[in-house]
């Protein structure tokens, strides 16, 4: 017989048996397997690839954020609990919370006309002192209520990462939302100004004039500003950022707009504060009224097709259908609530902001009934995304996914591994819409409980522009270890539209463990 050495290859093809690759994806016999500790707002497409799935997005923003207007404090409630987790001392008559891309809040002030942002992670916040501990305002005793001893003093809470003022002039923040790239707009009433502020320190990196006052705003799925225009020119205010192009599209004839939202279908609803809440739809410039019970203020909109609406002066939230435009139901908060603010949290479930009793009621939608009520800072009045619902769903849908790289040695366990990786690349096969994009970021450790505790790198990307693969031996630092954590985030583009990832690949080369 005649033996034939057919040679043995590393796993890069090649017969350098210290280089070593790794690849995922369906069509590498490598399936994704999702579960709630590497997937955050991604699902499977037919083929098996990654893509957004609004099914399971954003499962941990859980927070809905309320302004206790009366007292200058901002309330933190888990959505899921109902608990008070914290409230911070915040600048003069917040009234509009916004939550961010992170899960971090930003709340804009009616009076002073400033900007403050609250970070939800305490492991987020820097340690302003230098003492070691994070000081913060959180339930101690854990009875679900903040008290006042349990807050920092104003300025002294170090979750609180800054208090800006947009303009020298400006005194009333009236308008907040959180765009795409994460930054906020913020509409100053007196200098009918939009001001667009970085996530980082609050600095104003753009600027919009308006031809009304601002009272509130909401950003689409294309990035379009719409604003809730009152004084000067009374009606809905188009704004858009890459053109600076503001046009005027009056307000369906009803009331005068409060409350604004953007719903599935990239329609906007206005409150009037009347017994009437109104559709515009940008393709067709269309008004279409619905008319409902007193008076409609704030107005949030749902994944379920339904719009609501609080309705403070008879104390019920109205239920409309988006298709039909049927109000199908007032859903009673009991008397003497007055709701103001509305919004929906990622559960779908519905809160209102209830002004004259100091609490939010948690409403299912299902049964159209008031499951819980919870106390909040004195005299609510909370506008705006204050759960980041609109931002997370339609304004910019997007998603993570995350993926350990790691070898266990020829011989198949970590424990007899006697080398490590210098990781030399990654890359991955990706199909990205228009507007849409993808970034990555990355660590390594020689342990997987080493691997939880290391910094996460600066994000790579978005792709595109950027190219695949990444060149990780260009860094400063070598990326050395057993192990390379990297975690994949996507944003659709135009009309909602997932990128797709089809595979995903680390390279490197095996080096002796010191």
């Amino acid at each position: 017989n005649n033996l034939v050495d057919e040679g043995v290859l590393s796993t890069c093809g090649t017969c350098d048996m210290a280089c070593t690759l790794q690849k995922m994806g369906p069509d590498y016999g490598n399936p994704y397997t999702l579960d709630g500790t590497n997937a955050n707002g991604v699902g499977l497409d037919p083929n098996g690839y990654l893509k957004l799935d609004a099914k399971t997005a954003n499962a941990n923003l859980n927070h809905i954020w309320i302004a206790g207007t009366g007292e200058k404090t901002v309330s933190k409630i888990n959505t899921k609990t109902g608990k008070e987790e914290g409230r911070y001392h915040s600048c003069t008559s917040p009234s509009r919370t916004s939550v961010d891309l992170n899960g971090d809040v930003w709340v804009g002030c009616r009076s002073g006309g400033q900007v403050m942002k609250i970070l939800v992670d305490k492991k987020t916040c820097p340690d302003k002192n230098g003492n070691g501990v994070i000081e913060t305002s959180q339930d101690t005793n854990g009875d679900g209520k903040i008290s006042a001893s349990e807050m920092k003093p104003y300025g002294q809470d170090e979750c609180v990462r800054f208090i800006v003022k947009p303009h020298p002039s400006e005194n009333t923040i009236r308008a907040l939302g959180v765009d795409k790239d994460n930054h906020v707009w913020a509409g100053g009433w007196g200098q009918k100004t939009l001001w667009r502020l970085e996530p980082k320190a609050g600095a104003v990196v753009d600027s919009i004039k308006l031809p009304s006052n601002p009272y509130g705003l909401v950003i689409d799925q294309k990035g379009v500003i719409w604003v809730a225009g009152r004084g000067g020119h009374l009606g809905l205010v188009r704004a858009d950022p890459k053109t600076k192009q503001v046009t005027t599209h009056g307000h369906g004839g009803k009331g005068a707009p409060y409350g604004i939202n953007v719903d599935m279908f990239g329609s906007i609803w206005i409150a009037n504060t009347t017994s009437y809440s109104s559709r515009y739809v940008p393709t067709t410039k269309q008004w279409s009224p619905v008319a409902h019970n007193k008076r409609s203020r704030g107005i949030a909109t749902s994944n379920d097709g339904y719009i609501y609406v609080a309705l403070d002066s008879t104390s019920t939230v109205a239920k409309i259908n988006a298709v039909t435009l049927i109000t199908e139901a007032h859903i009673s908060l009991g008397s003497g609530r007055y709701p103001v603010g509305i919004a929906v949290d990622y559960d779908g479930y519905v809160w209102a902001v209830n002004q004259s009793k100091s609490t939010a009621s948690k409403i299912d939608p299902k049964t159209n009934s008031v499951v819980g009520e919870y106390p909040v800072g004195k005299s609510p009045y909370t506008y705006s995304d204050m759960t980041g619902y609109t931002l997370n769903n339609y304004t910019a849908p997007k998603g993570q996914y995350t993926h350990v790289f790691g070898f266990g040695g020829w011989s198949g366990t970590v424990a007899e591994n006697k080398t490590k990786t210098l990781w030399e690349s990654l890359d991955a096969e990706i199909v990205v819409p228009p507007k849409g994009f993808v970034k990555l970021r990355y660590r390594a450790a020689d342990t997987l409980k080493e691997l939880e505790k290391k910094p996460w790198s600066k994000d790579v990307g978005p792709f595109p522009p950027t190219t695949f693969p990444v060149d990780l031996t260009k860094l400063p630092t070598k990326v050395e270890g057993k192990f390379l954590q990297v975690e994949y985030s996507m944003q659709a583009g135009q009309n909602k539209v997932s990128p797709l990832i089809k595979s995903i690949t680390a390279k490197g080369k095996q080096i002796a463990a010191k």
